[in-house]
């Protein structure tokens, strides 16, 4: 089992999305304790939350601690399907922070990957944008092998959020 401290560098959420990510890659146990230690708020907030929840819809994890505000959790993957995903932020938590962390399990699925996610910012501070996926990271991830469609349905912005993307 991997066991990692979120506190480690700057303590963000950026370790525990690289963490599942691995760990749904090879299929290892994952158990990460401190998250967000160095924020002035600890714990897993929505954009986080739904990351780990939809990772976990995508291998099929067992997962442990994973409630809003939660500082450790445990994730146990399984090999990663595919399928149609579903995440909703409820906040204007970042979308583009939730793909990151989804987009690069999807290189190990077996089936094709729909993900449509709702009621989130896809333009807020702090996070990068959605343009950023577009131009930056998607096509990284198209390097790697990774074909993707990235479709805005509508924009969300702080405070409410509620944007759209598939």
């Amino acid at each position: 089992m991997f066991e990692i401290d979120g506190s480690q560098k700057s303590g963000s959420g950026t370790i525990l999305r690289l963490a599942i990510a691995l760990a749904a890659a090879t299929s290892e146990p994952l158990h990460v304790f401190n998250i967000r230690r160095n924020r002035p708020e600890q714990g897993l907030k929505p954009q986080h939350l739904e990351a780990v929840l939809t990772a976990a819809k995508l291998c099929n994890a067992e997962i442990k601690g994973v409630t809003l505000g939660s500082r450790e959790l445990w994730f146990n993957p399984r090999k990663v399907e595919g399928g149609n995903i579903e995440a909703q932020i409820g906040t204007a938590g970042s979308i583009p922070v939730l793909l990151i962390a989804i987009l690069p399990i999807c290189l190990f699925a077996k089936k094709t990957v729909h993900l449509h996610v709702a009621k989130g910012g896809t333009d807020v501070s702090h996070s990068p944008t959605i343009n950023y996926l577009r131009k930056v990271f998607l096509p990284v991830l198209k390097h790697m092998g990774l074909e993707t469609a990235l479709t805005v349905h509508k924009y969300g912005y702080y405070p409410k959020g509620m944007g759209e993307v598939t």
